[in-house]
């Protein structure tokens, strides 16, 4: 039920007023005979509307008081006066009330009033939070993100931009969008701009081009741009996406540079991701015959996430330094943040916290436990977590003696169900862990206070 103050230093009024108000479906929270005193019990008891009049005795009026509520409460206002000549008209439009409404009034004019000005209100805070909401994720996206006007000229300039180009939003802002290229680009892409202000399109639109950028320092570098155009009020407006490549050019050169070391090891990696996805796809067709539709699906996924634990390998050793060896922390790290984005979990909900310093696994070994802690880290989201709880997953491993790794996945959450049996688990993915473990010529067993901890001691070369 919406809550109301009401303010009016006649004591008849406000009495007239609380018996209309409730008898029309609305909570009364208090009354006020002055601005002041409307400041104040709104301070106390935050009603969702004021109804206010102007006209008061006291150390200011109502529209002083209005004034002071929107700026330090976000209390929106009602005016319900006996004027309304120009003077206080002008006056009450400057802090922005929901309604005006002159006296003597009819009780269904009352609540039409009331009624629109707290759609208003719940309409003007959704697109507040909304707006905020857009601009936070512009402003700290790790890409750059530059709009401008159909002039070419930038108006917005996010923290990204900053570090790829070097420059301040104040420096930024205000220039034209050319100069975040060399000369030698700048022909091309002011040839885009024109055209997608004559036509709505650019060949830029809808995919990544490569181009050279140029940074306040005046070095050149590779950079990747997504430049669309839209539309606001009748106006072209362009938005470039931007992306610093240069360490994924060095990337590149690097593993060019050493195309001979990893072909030797090729053969190896390719029969390690075959002899594993064979046994991921084997333990599918075991359990098909059990599925429904759902379940299908969810099978599906669940494969998808293993799949993914074995590309992730394959990505890290490109650009490991040493083909023998993976750095573990590293691999596990981006694993899970991976997980964290498929089930698009935000990571102020679901903390991850990775304790491993220093530990390097050879390929077999790390397959297999970036497997293990893909099931345990995707149930830790899905289970141990329910109705928005918040908490924390933990990654520890450390080497015991030369041939002994533990290996620890933990969370905070709400624990196992008790009838989960590790030594007969029913679902596929307790399965698959149970067989992985036995494949590392490993243990396992489980922690079920405050939380679930799984601890494994397995074999590593």
């Amino acid at each position: 039920m919406p809550k109301i103050l009401v303010v009016d230093d006649e004591a008849a009024i406000t009495t007239h007023l609380e018996e209309k108000l409730h008898s029309l479906g609305y909570e009364v929270v208090g009354r006020a005979s002055s601005g002041p005193e409307a400041v104040e019990r709104a301070r106390l008891y935050r009603p969702d509307l004021v109804l206010m009049d102007i006209v008061m005795e006291g150390e200011y009026d109502g529209i002083e008081a209005a004034k002071k509520l929107r700026e330090e409460l976000d209390i929106p206002v009602v005016f319900l006066t006996a004027y309304g000549d120009d003077y206080l008209i002008t006056r009450a439009k400057a802090v922005q009330p929901l309604g005006y409404i002159l006296k003597p009034f009819q009780d269904m004019a009352l609540k039409a009033a009331i009624e629109v000005a707290l759609f208003n209100l719940d309409v003007s805070r959704r697109l507040k939070e909304s707006e905020e909401y857009w601009r936070l994720l512009a402003e700290n996206i790790e890409a750059g993100v530059v709009i401008a006007d159909c002039n070419k000229i930038i108006f917005f300039w996010n923290r990204g931009a900053e570090l790829i180009f070097k420059y301040p939003a104040a420096e930024a802002i205000g220039q034209s969008l050319l100069f975040l290229f060399s000369e030698s680009f700048r022909p091309q892409v002011q040839q885009e701009l024109e055209q997608a202000l004559a036509t709505g399109k650019t060949p830029f639109q809808g995919k990544w081009t490569e181009v050279v950028g140029l940074r306040k320092d005046w070095s050149k570098f590779a950079l990747e741009i997504h430049l669309s155009p839209f539309l606001i009020q009748n106006k072209t407006m362009f938005i470039l996406l931007a992306r610093d490549i240069t360490e994924k050019r060095k990337t590149e050169e690097t593993l060019k540079a050493s195309l001979q070391e990893k072909e030797n090891l090729l053969a190896e990696i390719q029969r390690q991701m075959k002899n594993n996805l064979e046994a991921i796809f084997s333990l599918i067709d075991l359990k098909f015959e059990f599925m429904r539709e759902k379940q299908t699906l969810t099978m599906l996924k669940e494969s998808h996430d293993r799949i993914r634990a074995i590309a992730l390998m394959k990505e890290k050793l490109e650009k490991a330094q040493s083909l023998g060896k993976i750095d573990f922390k590293n691999y596990l790290t981006h694993l899970a943040h991976r997980l964290l984005a498929v089930f698009d979990v935000d990571q102020e909900d679901i903390r991850l916290e990775v304790d491993i310093a220093g530990l390097l696994l050879d390929i077999k070994t790390a397959i297999l436990c970036g497997l293990i802690v893909t099931e345990l880290v995707s149930n830790a989201i899905k289970y141990a977590f329910p109705a928005g709880r918040k908490g924390m997953i933990r990654l520890k491993a450390f080497r015991q003696s030369p041939e002994k790794i533990v290996l620890e996945v933990s969370d905070d959450g709400i624990g196992l169900p008790p009838d989960i049996n590790l030594r007969a688990p029913r679902t596929l993915g307790l399965q698959l862990v149970r067989d992985l473990v036995r494949q590392l010529q490993g243990t396992m067993r489980v922690n079920r206070g405050r939380g679930t901890k799984y601890h494994l001691l397995i074999t590593s070369a």
